[in-house]
């Protein structure tokens, strides 16, 4: 017996020894950007020609080269996101480049990304440009939690595999359930979007048991925490999601736009580090990994990370050379004439009452949004366009937002709420014309406006009037219809508006109508499938291809009163504010 037990000990022995042998320690860098909007090359397209922009992925391509020597080739590089909206670039590439190929799908091959997920202005972007991307990558685009509408089937692949220097490394993609924030209810009709914890809780331990990786690597497009909840979704969930699902390795996250590098807890007394890159491609999110291994079993573990600054990073000459000719066609395209329009532009007169910026943009959306009122603000306090020819970039400095067209049905009185509000953002209660009428506050650079400049919404399609006197919600009489009709408060109407204020994207709007984005979302008649700039520049090309110009008319349905008390208040503000 007791021979039996020294055998069977000598060969126990032998297995654990055996085991031993095959242990291997492999030390790598994973490396990821997210929330590029574009920036591809390191040039401000809105601009003049020639401006260069702080970040760009040719930077993060000069950066990766040199990090890939130091390294021995041993890192890998994700994206998380926000590729296919955000720039002149990327525009060009959605509506005028019929090449079959994404721009920014073709950089990041070229960078060697080794997996990505998608943020929620690629799904704006639309089916067909997120497809065009997808198509183009030549490597694993995962995201788990964009659901076929009633099924169990993902949009794409939840997770990818990635074999690495002998280790299985496991890649989750999620995008923000914001998303259903910023579409109109049409476009996610096929579509939902799940929790991110919720699914995360659910997918992680399938994959342990499934697919035996080494590392899970979690890659969302979404926030640290917070944002805008609702009953439908909440819009950050990084920390939510590290804390309540035990099983990521490493999350890298983005959407917020906000770097940050930490370990956090978890729920079943680990940690995880969580690590975002910030926006625009001014710095990569960089972790170090240390793991030993044996077989499957994981058997040592040590994460870092570190948000590097690209700044003083040169581009990498070589991707310039490679895509100098996409480089000057978007030159040349923002230098392009789109139309000629009648009068001068001013985004400082738009802040100030009636102005033909917002009477353009109101004229258009009635016309191409088959609406009885419209709803539309001034985008850029700063822009200035003369009379005359319409350059592209002008247009997209007038209308920078890829919004479409959304018709509403909403009741009189929902305008009127509206509009309300809007006064009150932008205006205070004055008694004499030595008051400060707009909402100012001192900046670093003199005064600025104390809340955002899209907040001025105005109307077409009634009359009315803003009594400057009254205080905040008394201000809005609205006198008829403007062509003649009544205007009944209990009576519902067509109201034109911006997709991102009809998806109830924008939380102080929804406590202006007094619904929740669920709501308003569900008061979607239609929505166009072109974006409303795509609007304004056929109408352009179409006149211009006939020789006509373009009328821009100043609003004249509604007015600030007193008239005389309003526009001395408004001289001054404006001089505060450093304009004409």
């Amino acid at each position: 017996m007791t021979s039996r037990l020294f055998i069977a000990g000598c060969l126990l022995l032998g297995l654990t020894l055996s085991g031993c042998s095959r242990e291997r320690c492999v030390t790598f860098e994973m490396v990821a950007t997210s929330d590029v909007h574009g920036n591809l090359f390191p040039y401000d397209y809105m601009r003049e020609r020639g401006t260069v922009c702080e970040g760009s992925l040719a930077r993060v391509a000069a950066w990766l080269g040199k990090e890939r020597r130091q390294m021995r080739g041993k890192v890998l590089y994700f994206d998380l996101g926000d590729n296919l909206q955000g720039s002149a670039l990327t525009y060009y590439d959605r509506t005028a480049d019929y090449s079959g190929l994404s721009t920014p799908g073709l950089v990041l091959n070229d960078l060697g990304c080794s997996a990505s997920t998608i943020g929620n202005h690629d799904v704006e972007a639309g089916i067909p440009t997120l497809d065009k991307f997808i198509r183009t990558c030549g490597f694993p685009v995962v995201c788990a939690n964009l659901f076929y509408r009633g099924t169990e089937a993902t949009y794409l692949d939840p997770y990818g595999i990635i074999e690495f220097r002998g280790l299985r490394i496991a890649v989750v993609g999620m995008v923000t359930p914001y998303v259903l924030c910023k579409l109109p209810a049409s476009a996610m009709e096929a579509m939902e979007v799940r929790g991110i914890a919720e699914t995360a809780g659910k997918l992680i331990p399938e994959i342990r048991a499934k697919e035996h990786p080494h590392l899970i690597i979690g890659l969302l497009h979404s926030g640290y925490e917070g944002g805008i909840e609702g009953d439908e979704f909440t819009e950050n969930e990084a920390l939510a999601t590290a804390f309540d699902v035990p099983g990521f390795d490493v999350i890298f996250y983005g959407h917020d736009h906000e770097a940050h590098c930490s370990k956090v807890p978890v729920c079943n007394g680990d940690s995880v580090l969580l690590i975002n890159p910030g926006a625009y491609a001014e710095n990569v999110a960089k972790t170090r990994v240390s793991i030993t291994v044996c077989g499957d079993s994981v058997l040592n573990l040590s994460v870092s990370g570190t948000v590097e600054s690209l700044s003083g990073t040169d581009a990498d000459p070589d991707l310039l050379e490679k895509f100098a000719g996409n480089i000057e066609t978007v030159w040349q395209y923002q230098d392009s004439v789109a139309g000629m329009i009648n009068c001068d532009i001013s985004g400082t007169e738009a802040i100030c009452g009636p102005s033909a910026l917002t009477g353009y943009l109101n004229g258009s959306m009635m016309n191409d949004g088959s609406c009885e009122i419209s709803l539309a603000s001034p985008y850029d306090r700063s822009v200035e366009i003369p009379a005359g020819n319409v350059t592209m970039r002008q247009l997209q400095q007038l209308y920078p937002y890829e919004n479409s067209i959304t018709v509403m049905m909403l009741e009189g009185s929902d305008i009127v709420r509206i509009l309300e509000w809007s006064s009150s953002c932008w205006m205070n209660t004055i008694t004499c014309a030595d008051d400060t009428l707009l909402k100012l506050r001192r900046s670093t650079e003199g005064f600025e406006t104390e809340n955002n400049v899209f907040e001025f919404l105005t109307a077409m399609g009634i009359d009315y009037t803003v009594d400057v006197t009254k205080p905040a919600g008394q201000r809005v009489c609205v006198t008829c219809m403007s062509d003649g009709r009544p205007f009944e408060p209990e009576r519902k109407y067509r109201v034109g508006m911006s997709s991102f204020l009809a998806s109830g994207g924008y939380s102080r709007f929804c406590e202006a109508v007094g619904m929740s984005g669920a709501e308003l979302r569900k008061k979607e008649l239609f929505s166009t499938s072109a974006d409303f700039r795509f609007h304004l520049i056929t109408n352009l090309a179409v006149n211009k291809e006939n020789g006509r110009t373009v009328r821009a008319e100043k609003m004249s349905n509604w007015h600030l009163v007193p008239e005389d008390m309003a526009a001395e208040a408004l001289r001054r503000d404006v001089e505060l504010l450093g304009g004409n």
